[in-house]
């Protein structure tokens, strides 16, 4: 909860004919949206029952969209957004997109095959927002007031992956597909279509573990499935089952009526968190 103005704050008098506005403004602009105090709420009764307009705004976000825009940098899209954490209720707003690259990583240096998550910056006195990039999905080092908006996931030969960029304001976070596979499993496996996917093994007859790129944070992904053979009458379906499950892998099996199967027509799909 903010606390209500305590004392005037001093301002700086305009001369008319000679302090310009549109030219510069010789009141700190950031420094005016911190210290407004509006209030909402039952302003006659006791503080509590109110809440500032910032606060009422806390989880705002419009624009600040990460896009791809190269092999080795994102877009952040231009847009505001309203930071509420600790005693600090901070609005900025950029009106210009920024380009981060490997140059704007909160420490160490670009790494392979690796998930990264972007964070926007709210400490500098400033009326915008700064961005950094960070393997960590929580905290990144060196910043006091901070908001995950996205990640998005540097391939094995070193460049930003267009289909794996994520940013977190789209769905929920959990309901996220993060892999899938269309395979035939008949003979020599032959994968059709494939998500974060970095290898499919063979175990035996309609037995298979598919390996993720990217793993999960725990083993509560959920998995879904479907399997058949096109050309086989439905009377003669298949059935799928989890045979295993870790962060990294999962096992599967597909069987008929007459047990363990090599279906042609294998789709998986698994949501859940990284």
């Amino acid at each position: 909860m903010s606390e209500y103005p305590s004392s005037v704050k001093s301002f700086t008098d305009i001369v008319d004919g000679v302090d310009y506005m549109e030219a510069a403004s010789v009141n700190v602009g950031y420094d005016e949206i911190e210290s407004l105090q509006t209030f909402i709420g039952a302003t006659g009764d006791v503080q509590s029952y109110s809440a500032s307009v910032l606060e009422a705004l806390s989880d705002y976000m419009r624009g600040c969209r990460l896009e791809y825009k190269g092999a080795a940098d994102i877009y952040v899209r231009s847009g505001a957004v309203v930071f509420a954490g600790g005693s600090k209720v901070r609005l900025r707003v950029n009106s210009s997109d920024l380009t981060l690259d490997w140059g704007d990583i909160d420490t160490g240096s670009e790494a392979n095959s690796t998930l990264y998550y972007v964070y926007l910056v709210f400490d500098a006195n400033a009326t915008t927002f700064t961005a950094v990039i960070s393997t960590n999905a929580t905290t990144p080092t060196g910043a006091t007031y901070y908001k995950r908006i996205g990640s998005f996931y540097n391939n094995a030969s070193g460049d930003i992956d267009a289909d794996r960029i994520t940013n977190d304001c789209d769905v929920d976070y959990d309901t996220k597909v993060r892999g899938f596979i269309s395979f035939n499993g008949s003979g020599t496996i032959a994968v059709n279509k494939s998500f974060n996917v970095a290898a499919i093994t063979d175990n035996g007859t309609g037995n298979y573990t598919i390996t993720f790129k990217v793993p999960f944070a725990d083993t509560n992904y959920i998995v879904v499935g479907m399997s058949g053979n096109l050309s086989v009458n439905i009377t003669n379906g298949t059935r799928n089952t989890i045979r295993a499950k870790a962060v990294g892998s999962c096992q599967v099996l597909i069987a008929n009526v007459d047990g363990l199967y090599d279906a042609p027509e294998i789709m998986l799909l698994f949501l859940g968190e990284q």
